[in-house]
């Protein structure tokens, strides 16, 4: 009663307390006609609401206790008494003629119900089965397994480790109620009332699918509580054992299960049968639940508005029962009010469109894209997505729009409107507005909502996805997939906006949904007879990840496979997905069930491109491959992103006069999918398995030709080596998958010192070294060719007495005693790299170079005309520099004559640096794929930006006081990350990263943070290059110079030195080395 007040006083209606007071009294059963009369005997200004109801409950209070009915040890939670603290004022007059007492329990007057005889025969029958079987007396609450069955009205109970007592919300759950009246305080410091207390039954599906009877006693009737609470207390008290596992929850008593719970979320709910659900007969029409899942997680009036207007064919609802809010919605679309709109709709197709680009996305699709363009129109909210690699292949998706708009409609788009970030100001993009006479509309700087239209759809597009994605269970990088069917969708689905479906609005007809599917669903595909032998499976699982507009199929995944295609020969098995779903309010009105007739399948929108079939990576794996974009009208592809949240871009440019708020660059290295040993090679697909035979088979044929072995019978007293196979996919520079190699490798470890080998050292190149020859290039405008040398240590002459296992796969029959004899060197040898170390500088020697004395790795030979030729050797990979492009290859061919080697033209990708030349012939080098990889190690995908690697306090704080790290091998981690990038292509982070080494040993919070300082420099400037100038003259200098005891902890002194090749009439320089040392402490 006190609710409703409250609820009126909202609505501004007032209710005196006098009201109140007499709408209280009125309210009192006739049994309180003394209480009544004793309260209005007392003047009307000591008759306040809080004072009426003390009383009340006062009385109510000493009838219970007389009458010894309910007990404490029921009560949920925490439970206190009601009565008002107030002292006694006066004592209300009781009746004492025991003939106008009525039995609470027999319903009869002149007893009371501690004296009635009937409930003294049903209180010794409840004890006697409660002796029976094991449990405590009747008045506890119990849980207690009955045969008498009951349909349950509720069948969401939650199992509640926290609660003391069964608890439930609704009335009808119970079959026998009565009064009761206690305070609960709840976990976060409420309290609420109980309105009564008693039994109900349950029914409980088990796991192997029968159902159970369960009676529980003594339940709290809480009408504000939301769901129903069932106590674990309970339950353990009266003999039951509860089991919480992962997924499931078990009550058992004697190994025999009597309840099952399931976990959805962070809860475990009982799996209940309720009265309607087993009572519905089974239909064709799928549950309105299902078709939201369906539908992309439209929001359900949309839905009902589908099927109100019948602006779709081909979809049969059914209602569901007790509505749901489902997670996935939740977590995919919350978010704050939107702006309000107050634009003029366009009155036809095309007269406006709205256009917006969203990224970077944090990691890259296999075909290389990171953003994601709309294109919206107004009229109609008809939209198509593409995917771009960089914000230059806008003007170009623009034009490939308008061209398609043309052709379709014979019109052109009136007016394009956008912000003014900078993919659309280029001047090749106005050129063509202007001589196709289109209108280019920008917003004014720091107003986004001017372009509200295709700033909403951005995020309704990423929502549905993220919804889509975990609503499938699928990982983040096939965000491409759901975008493209969040689009393909929304196309087909009303919109507040407009009267029809946007497809209906832009093509003239009505959107057929027979097709449409839960995204993720299991399908099963017809595999065709041209591509199946007579006892292979005809049909091949995968799961569904879209529609293609120009077969009208499904785009399909193969999880094993890897691969993507188009079929419409399959057998979708959708998921139930109830998992996702908790319970919710029922909503005012209900959906009432429609048939739909069929209609036929709605058309194709003319395309210009076909889907190819593709290479994805799986959830163990970021393997890229190189395939081709689809460039459909309403849809564009783009499977990828581990983890993190979209980044819906905004119109805070800088060229608008705001600074951006983050200017990182977000990266993610993609990982590669390769079979860890020949088995798991064997059980992959047979289309996977095939690429990696043939590699193995290239691998044997290699050995073959270079006669590395020979099989012969094991020598008494001989022990050979085994051998194992590792397969690798070699990327790109991109990503992307290249080759497929298959090595097989010597297990050298088994090898003995002194017996199976001697001396292992063999040199590598420097990075001073590789420095200072691209230096040397651009400043003499020297040709750079990359040369990949063929398994270059089969080259390497063996000089022990090495036997090895036949490999497996390629056992010869009738040879399987027999052991190979080696007699080059092979791969996993401790002595491989040497052997070939040692070949390599003799067939060098012989072509005339010379190794160098401050790196034995630099060859260099004089020519005819003075100039100089260098080689660089790193293992089997070569750099060839010389005067002229023909002076490279003619080296080339002279290297390959000694072994074997493919030319890779210009240098692109060395050692993990990346390589680009300039017009003019300067160098770029940069490790965006090393920062980027040692970013997402340490968790730093998305850092805070900093200007400046290093604070410029920090050496004033070595004198503060921190905590010292628990562990140091996360800091010496990073710190060697951060090593190498200083050494190999970043020097402005060597002082910084110089005087962090220094606390390796015991680092602490202030060090950790320091570090973390320089990788956010670093993600901030990831893009970042070292320039290596052109010019004719060159000049070495050397900078040094040192500071006094600036170690404030130890007072050591610090000094460094760099030396740079300076290119006179160029402004830059090549720092071949930075090192930063420590000396012990001195005197001036």
């Amino acid at each position: 009663m006190l609710e409703v007040v409250e609820l009126l006083k909202g609505t501004g209606t007032e209710i005196s307390d006098g009201e109140l007071v007499a709408v209280l009294l009125c309210s009192l059963p006739e049994s309180y006609s003394g209480l009544i009369t004793a309260l209005e005997g007392r003047d009307e200004s000591e008759l306040s609401v809080d004072y009426v109801t003390g009383k009340m409950l006062d009385e109510y209070q000493r009838r219970v206790e007389s009458c010894g009915s309910t007990d404490d040890d029921g009560t949920a939670l925490r439970m206190s008494s009601a009565k008002s603290n107030r002292p006694r004022q006066w004592k209300g007059d009781r009746p004492n003629n025991k003939e106008r007492r009525k039995c609470f329990f027999c319903k009869r007057p002149g007893h009371l119900k501690a004296d009635c005889e009937a409930f003294k025969k049903t209180k010794a029958a409840e004890v006697s089965v409660g002796d029976k079987t094991g449990f405590a007396a009747a008045k506890h609450v119990s849980f207690t397994v009955c045969k008498r069955a009951y349909e349950s009205c509720s069948a969401h109970w939650l199992v509640d480790s926290g609660a003391s007592s069964h608890m439930t919300s609704e009335k009808t759950f119970f079959k026998s109620l009565r009064p009761y009246k206690q305070q609960i305080y709840l976990a976060n410091g409420a309290s609420v009332y109980t309105a009564g207390i008693g039994d109900g039954w349950l029914q409980c599906r088990l796991p192997n699918g029968r159902t159970q009877q369960v009676q529980l006693k003594n339940v709290l009737y809480v009408p504000v509580i939301q769901g129903n609470l069932l106590s674990v207390r309970q339950i353990v008290q009266h003999g039951f054992r509860v089991i919480f596992e992962d997924t499931a929850c078990t009550v058992s008593r004697r190994s025999r299960v009597v309840a099952y719970a399931v976990r959805h979320g962070s809860l475990y709910e009982l799996d209940c049968v309720a009265a309607e659900d087993s009572a519905r007969v089974a239909t064709s029409a799928t549950c309105l639940h299902r078709w939201h899942r369906r539908l992309g997680h439209r929001d359900l009036s949309g839905i009902k508005r589908l099927l109100s207007e019948g602006l779709a064919t081909g979809i049969d609802v059914k209602m569901c029962g007790k509505s749901v809010i489902c997670e996935s919605c939740v977590k995919g679309k919350i978010t704050q009010k939107r702006f309000q709109k107050g634009m003029r709709r366009s009155v036809r197709p095309l007269d406006l469109v709205h256009s917006d680009l969203c990224g970077p996305m944090p990691t890259i699709t296999p075909s290389g894209n990171r953003y994601m363009l709309t294109l919206i129109d107004d009229y109609s909210r008809f939209t198509v997505v593409r995917l771009l690699r960089s914000k230059d292949e806008v003007t170009g998706a623009i034009m490939e729009y308008v061209a398609k708009m043309k052709n379709r409609f014979g019109r052109k788009p009136i007016a394009f409107r956008t912000d003014n970030g900078g993919e659309y100001a280029g001047q090749q993009l106005k050129k063509y507005f202007r001589e196709e006479g289109i209108e280019h509309q920008t917003t004014i700087p720091y107003t986004p909502q001017q372009n509200g239209v295709a700033e909403r759809k951005n995020r309704s597009l990423t929502e549905m996805a993220k919804c889509m994605l975990l609503d499938a269970g699928l990982h983040n990088r096939f965000w491409g997939e759901a975008v493209r069917t969040a689009a393909y969708l929304q196309n087909r689905l009303p919109s507040r906006s407009v009267d029809r479906t946007p497809f209906e609005h832009f093509l003239g007809r009505k959107p057929e949904l027979g097709h449409i599917r839960v995204f993720g669903s299991k399908v099963f595909c017809l595999v065709p007879k041209q591509r199946r032998r007579k006892w292979d499976d005809k049909a091949v699982e995968g799961v569904l990840i879209g529609y293609d507009d120009a077969t009208k199929g499904y785009r399909i995944l193969d999880p094993k496979t890897n691969r993507t295609w188009v079929s419409c020969s399959v057998k979708i098995v959708e998921k139930a997905g109830v998992e996702k779903c908790i319970a919710a309010p029922e909503p005012e009105g209900e959906l009432e069930r429609e048939l739909m007739t069929s209609q036929p399948k709605e058309g194709v929108l003319a395309n210009l491109d076909r889907p190819e079939e593709e290479r994805l990576p799986t959830a163990a794996s970021n393997q890229v491959s190189n395939v081709e974009e689809d460039r459909n009208l309403s849809e564009d592809e783009g499977l990828i992103l581990p983890a993190t949240k979209t980044l819906i871009r905004r119109s805070h440019r800088a060229n608008k006069g705001i600074p951006p708020k983050k200017l990182c660059y977000r990266v993610q290295v993609p990982r590669k999918m390769e079979p860890s040993s020949w088995d798991e090679m064997l059980s992959l697909s047979p289309e996977e398995k095939e690429k990696w035979m043939s590699a193995a088979e290239e691998e044997m044929k290699s050995l073959k030709d270079y006669k590395v072995w020979e099989l012969v019978d094991l020598p008494q007293g001989k022990k050979p080596i085994s051998c194992k196979w590792v397969f690798k996919a070699k990327l790109d520079s991109q990503g992307r998958v290249q080759t497929y190699k298959a090595r097989l490798v010597a297990r050298g470890f088994s090898q003995k010192y002194g017996e199976d080998y001697d001396e292992t050292f063999a040199p590598v190149v420097k990075h001073d070294t590789i420095r200072v020859l691209f230096a040397v290039a651009a400043a003499r405008g020297l040709h750079v060719r990359h040369l990949d040398v063929k398994c270059a240590y089969l080259n390497g002459k063996l000089e022990e007495e090495l036997y090895m296992e036949q490999p497996q796969g390629f056992v010869e029959a009738g040879k399987e005693s027999k052991v190979l004899l080696l007699k080059k060197s092979i791969y996993g040898l401790r002595q491989s790299a040497r052997c070939w170390n040692r070949k390599a500088t003799e067939a060098l020697s012989q072509l005339g170079f010379v190794p160098s004395q401050a790196d034995q790795c630099l060859f260099t030979r004089k020519e005819k005309d003075g100039e100089s030729t260098y080689v660089l050797l790193y293992v089997d990979d070569l750099l060839v520099a010389g005067s002229s492009e023909k002076l490279t290859r003619k080296v080339g061919e002279q290297v390959n004559a000694h072994f074997q080697t493919k030319d890779l033209g210009g240098v692109v990708h060395y050692l993990g640096i990346e390589v680009k030349r300039e017009e003019d012939g300067s160098f770029l080098l940069c490790q965006k794929g090393k920062i980027a990889e040692m970013l997402k190690e340490h968790g730093m995908l998305e850092p805070k930006p900093a200007t400046t690697p290093m604070e410029t306090g920090y050496l004033n704080s070595l004198l503060d006081k921190s905590k010292t790290l628990p562990n140091n091998k996360r800091y010496r981690q990073a710190i060697g990350s951060l090593l190498y990038l200083a050494t190999v292509s970043r020097p402005d982070i060597a002082m910084a990263v110089g005087l962090l080494c220094r606390r390796v040993e015991a680092p602490t919070e202030r060090e950790w943070k320091s570090v973390k300082r320089v990788m956010r420099y670093l993600a901030t400037t990831i893009d970042r290059k070292l320039h290596l100038s052109s010019g004719n003259e060159m000049e070495l200098q050397c900078y040094v110079d040192a500071e006094w005891a600036g170690d404030k902890t130890d007072r050591k002194s610090t000094s460094g030195y760099v030396f740079k090749i300076e290119v006179k009439g160029g402004s830059d320089v090549c720092p071949a080395r930075r090192g930063v040392g420590k000396l012990p402490p001195n005197t001036r």
